[in-house]
């Protein structure tokens, strides 16, 4: 056979074999992207504004002030003398009464989640802007705001309870809790409102912006 014949005789033998080892090598690539899956963007942590502070209030064992950095995990602690007011972007405002320690567990934007250990918390949201709801864990389960409205939690030794001024919360099981109304986490009871309890949950959020 001449040199000439037996080139185009290997040249099918050599493309070949290139489109072999091409499927191969993108074979190889799928598989490790099946092993090893590019990580979903995960939501950016929102922002958490100090906008009162009354009293003996401190952050991550400091002195509270309005300029100071609240960030995730973030331990806040009122004294017997102590209020405190936050904003969560977008549109949360928290405000703690005396004797109350929260920390932030969850700051992403759509998951944003604050622990309370023992005290009250008061949370105004108003209408949802794409920060999705805003939820109170405790000991005994997590009250969630799913529409605008007002609604406190009210933590001590012997009780756990929500509390609805106006809007509605969502328990833990797909229950609800809705204008006026309490519930009770531990003993699992559902009451009215007092007026008066209702009265100092929105003292509570009347404090001046801005004022220390």
């Amino acid at each position: 056979m001449s040199l000439a014949k037996a080139a185009r005789a290997a040249n099918p033998l050599k493309t070949a074999a290139i489109v072999v080892l091409a499927l191969a090598s993108v074979g190889a690539i799928a598989i490790v992207a099946m092993r090893h899956p590019t990580p979903a963007a995960q939501p950016p942590n929102v922002a958490v504004h100090v906008t009162a502070v009354i009293g003996d209030v401190t952050i991550d064992d400091a002195p509270a002030a309005l300029t100071t950095n609240v960030r995730l995990a973030s331990a806040i602690h009122t004294g017997a003398s102590g209020h405190a007011c936050l904003v969560v972007d977008p549109r949360v405002r928290v405000c703690l009464d005396h004797d109350t320690d929260v920390a932030f567990v969850d700051l992403a934007l759509g998951r944003r989640r604050m622990q309370i250990d023992r005290g009250r918390v008061v949370v105004s949201l108003e209408r949802p802007s794409g920060g999705g709801s805003f939820t109170i864990a405790t000991r005994s389960g997590s009250v969630s705001s799913i529409k605008p409205g007002i609604f406190a939690v009210d933590v001590s030794p012997v009780a756990v309870r929500a509390r609805v001024i106006r809007g509605t919360v969502a328990l833990d099981a797909g229950m609800f809790v809705t204008d006026h109304e309490l519930y009770d986490l531990v003993t699992s009871q559902r009451t009215l409102t007092s007026p008066l309890d209702e009265q100092a949950d929105l003292a509570l959020l009347d404090f001046e912006m801005g004022s220390e």
